[in-house]
């Protein structure tokens, strides 16, 4: 049975925040890699499948090829739904990624909310901010891979796109429909409240066959498209934990070091292909070995890319070529390291990297489960063989104590 709504996600990170909303208004759901979405599209079995582009970082062009092949075959498998899951922070292809699912779907305008209210990202007169602050003015304007250098949603949009692009004030009447051509239309929210009342405004209008945000109007989804809800499974993470930070955002590696202040054992990799600012060489079989011989004897062990803000700045400076070579060796030592110890809960900071590390261990399904915080979500490793729990989140979210509040958890049911 094909899935009842389709959701596309840029990066993984974002698919599993995204699919996590659903499972906690207890619809079943399940995440699934580009590489899987075929098989996946005529037999997910669940109201909802999640599928990850990989696109975020991909050219527009190629970005669009990637929704609409994905909206036609799922809509001749007989999905009726979709769902355009944007970046938070509007970083990656939007405009051409919005454009595509339009013509792909058949509708004649797109409802596009891109605020996250719990997570500070907000919608006001059509300009996205942060925490009150426009986002060309924040730390995503900085982004190593994907920096933003707009604030108002139309333009950010409009760098590949010629829609039209049209912004709807809170609490106003939907725009008048006939006659207008296509059009995405841009929803100003600052609430959860707001997103619940853009749920209803469009609902009376009919239910749209094509939708889009970020992880936030998710929320909204069960109730606007009608999809069938079941209790969902509890979960217990459980040691040895591994943690793999690979974001370069400020907040992870905060994160990183709160942890290390606090018991963990931490090692750099440095591959040789990307900057390390400087730190000694390691083998990486030798470094696998301390790694797992610090999970054996601690239970706990961080593998970060970057350990000061000077590796930080020379990871920018050498722009996607780095964070993606990255991904691809901290993929390549997980799988090295699971061969010596097998981690029970695999804690990941940053979509490249959780893209990288799955991949790696050549799991490509998932199912979303719990949060422990907002953005920091619990997933099962679908894959035979594999009982194992990841736990991922975007580089900007979580407070700086998120990994000792994730080493609480364990042993106890979620």
């Amino acid at each position: 049975m094909a899935a009842r709504l389709l959701i596309l996600a840029d990066d993984f990170t974002g698919a599993l925040d995204t699919g996590v909303r659903l499972a906690l208004a207890g619809v079943a759901t399940r995440v699934a890699t580009r590489r899987e979405a075929g098989p996946r599209m005529a037999r997910c079995g669940d109201p909802v499948l999640v599928v990850d582009l990989e696109s975020r970082h991909a050219g527009p062009e190629e970005a669009a090829r990637r929704v609409r092949d994905c909206v036609r075959s799922a809509m001749s498998e007989g999905t009726g739904f979709f769902y355009k899951k944007t970046d938070s922070t509007l970083r990656g292809n939007v405009g051409a990624e919005l454009s595509a699912l339009l013509f792909a779907s058949g509708e004649d305008r797109l409802f596009f909310v891109p605020a996250l209210p719990a997570a500070g990202r907000t919608t006001v007169g059509g300009v996205a901010l942060v925490n009150g602050v426009p986002l060309h003015r924040t730390d995503f304007a900085d982004d190593p891979l994907d920096p933003v250098t707009e604030s108002a949603v139309s333009a950010i949009i409009g760098r590949q796109s010629d829609i039209a692009v049209e912004n709807v004030p809170r609490g106003s009447d939907l725009p008048r429909r006939e006659g207008c051509g296509k059009r995405i239309l841009v929803f100003d929210a600052e609430t959860d409240a707001d997103l619940e009342d853009i749920g209803r405004r469009i609902g009376s209008a009919a239910v749209p066959r094509a939708t889009a945000g970020c992880s936030g109007f998710t929320s909204v989804l069960p109730k606007l498209l009608d999809l069938p809800r079941a209790p969902q499974p509890a979960v217990r993470l459980s040691v040895p934990m591994l943690v793999i930070c690979g974001s370069l955002h400020e907040a992870s590696l905060a994160q990183v070091r709160h942890a290390e202040e606090n018991g963990f054992s931490s090692f750099v990799l440095d591959p040789g292909t990307f900057p390390a600012g400087g730190h000694q060489r390691i083998a990486p079989h030798d470094l696998a070995q301390r790694i797992a011989d610090a999970l054996a004897s601690t239970g706990a062990a961080i593998i970060k890319t970057a350990a000061s803000v000077q590796d930080r700045a020379a990871c920018r400076g050498a722009g996607g070529r780095s964070g993606r070579t990255a991904s691809r060796a901290v993929g390549g030592l997980t799988r090295a390291v699971m061969s010596l110890v097998r981690p029970s809960t695999l804690v990941v900071f940053g979509g490249d990297t959780a893209f990288g590390v799955a991949d790696a261990l050549g799991i490509g399904n998932f199912q979303p489960v719990r949060e422990i915080s907002q953005g920091v979500v619990i997933s099962r490793a679908e894959q035979a063989g594999m009982d194992l729990h990841l736990v991922t989140k975007a580089g900007g979210f979580g407070a700086p104590d998120i990994l000792t509040k994730i080493r609480d958890t364990l042993g106890r049911e979620q």
